[in-house]
């Protein structure tokens, strides 16, 4: 429930008492106005992770300033995948690129997901000089 002072996004109706000419609004619909119910969702999750020690320094793994090879999972066929493999090649073209292919809609794509992450941690265990995805 909204306190004094705060600002919402209201949806509803106009009633008009044409008596007296008034009108009132009610209202049944209320949200926060501003960053919104997406922001507080997305708050939460970072609140949830960092109290999981998913953010804490130790888990943090250095980046290397220029990687040999590169891993990308997502679905083969998604347009995003052509345009980043285009600019690759365009802007770093020595640099190798392992696709792992999944879904990443619908409700097998968590599932899928995990398991081309897991396959591509496998492929570093047996290819030298390649960083962990996690």
């Amino acid at each position: 429930m909204p306190r004094d002072g705060d600002q919402v996004v209201a949806h509803g109706y106009v009633g008009v008492y044409p008596e007296g000419g008034n009108y009132q609004f009610y209202a049944n619909q209320l949200r926060p106005a501003g960053r919104g119910q997406l922001y507080a969702q997305f708050e939460a999750l970072k609140a949830q992770l960092q109290a999981e020690g998913l953010f804490d320094a130790e888990r943090k793994r250095p980046i290397p300033a220029a990687p040999q090879r590169l891993a990308i999972v997502t679905s083969a066929d998604a347009a995003a995948l052509r345009d980043v493999l285009r600019v690759l090649a365009a802007r770093w073209p020595t640099v190798e690129v392992v696709v792992f292919s999944t879904l990443v809609q619908g409700s097998d794509a968590p599932t899928q997901i995990v398991a081309a992450i897991t396959a591509a941690n496998r492929y570093h265990v047996t290819v030298a000089g390649w960083m962990r995805c996690w």
